[in-house]
């Protein structure tokens, strides 16, 4: 669903690099090579029998593997678990960033959005039919009905961290499947606000059907966004059923349990949950000659 004209600034947050996944290690092959060719080369030169030649020759290749081997069952796990750990720290970071910047982003759109409750709690004074329009946005731009509040594109973005200027070789390594999964729920997680402002443009009509009484009150909230928009062309119908406001180009359907989704958006079918505010006030539109009445 729309937000708005115009959205708060994009924000790029940097995500962390992805370690990759642990691999054994191949054995120092080279190492060992270079220990046989000393070992024949000083047998040669000091005329020791080939037997002993050979036989000092696996000496030394079994003591480099069995060092190696000893480093890397100590070594490798501390290895792993260090990555790991700054991994997870900087996922962490992330996070918190994120929920920060969504923080500010939230308290941005309801200021410039501010919904049904918001605006009744405002006061009679300041949703006044002659100086409403005024108070909420700039002369000629568009405005905008909250519907009420819902799942929303953040305008956060992510980004990859910029490749080393030298490559780092990672023979047979791949990328860690479980920090591929961390970095895809952080993508996912900064690219939609939880409770952002579902907005449409307040024009045409709206309906909302469902318990009279609730179906009434969100009218009612409408109404006041309208006047104090001073959107006059808006129509706002409500009823129990579909048949009652007719055909709307938004159509907001309200549950048994007061759940509620727009199921209609510019005369096209959608299923979006929202949360309505839902305003009890006895003339919400006393002394307003706009289009639409409770």
């Amino acid at each position: 669903m729309s937000l708005a004209e115009h959205p708060p600034p994009r924000r790029t947050i940097v995500l962390p690099a992805v370690p990759p996944r642990p691999r054994a290690r191949r054995p120092p092959v080279h190492a060992a090579g270079v220990a046989i060719v000393a070992s024949i080369v000083v047998g040669v030169s000091g005329s020791v029998p080939v037997t002993a030649v050979a036989a000092s020759a696996v000496a030394v290749v079994a003591a480099v593997v069995g060092v190696w081997s000893v480093v890397e069952l100590v070594g490798a796990p501390a290895r792993i678990r260090h990555g790991r750990r700054r991994f997870e720290e900087a996922i962490a970071s992330v996070e918190r960033t994120i929920r920060e910047l969504h923080r500010l982003e939230l308290a941005e759109l309801h200021q410039r959005f501010p919904g049904s409750a918001a605006v009744a709690r405002a006061g009679r004074d300041v949703i006044d039919a002659t100086s409403g329009a005024g108070a909420t946005r700039a002369s000629g731009a568009t405005p905008y009905l909250v519907l009420g509040r819902g799942a929303v594109e953040s305008s956060l973005r992510t980004t990859t961290p910029p490749e080393p200027r030298v490559p780092v070789r990672r023979v047979g390594s791949a990328d860690d499947p479980a920090a591929l999964a961390d970095i895809r729920r952080l993508v996912d997680e900064a690219a939609t606000l939880a409770d952002g402002p579902l907005c449409v443009e307040a024009r045409g009509s709206v309906g909302i059907v469902g318990p009279i009484v609730l179906a009434r009150a969100a009218a009612q909230g409408y109404l006041l966004q309208a006047r104090r928009l001073g959107a006059a062309s808006l129509e706002v119908r409500h009823g129990r059923t579909s048949a009652d406001v007719g055909r709307v180009d938004v159509l907001v359907v309200i549950g048994a349990d007061a759940r509620a989704q727009v199921v209609r958006r510019d005369g096209r079918p959608c299923r979006v949950a929202v949360d309505l505010d839902l305003v009890s006030i006895r003339d919400p539109v006393d002394g307003w000659r706009g289009a639409g009445s409770c």
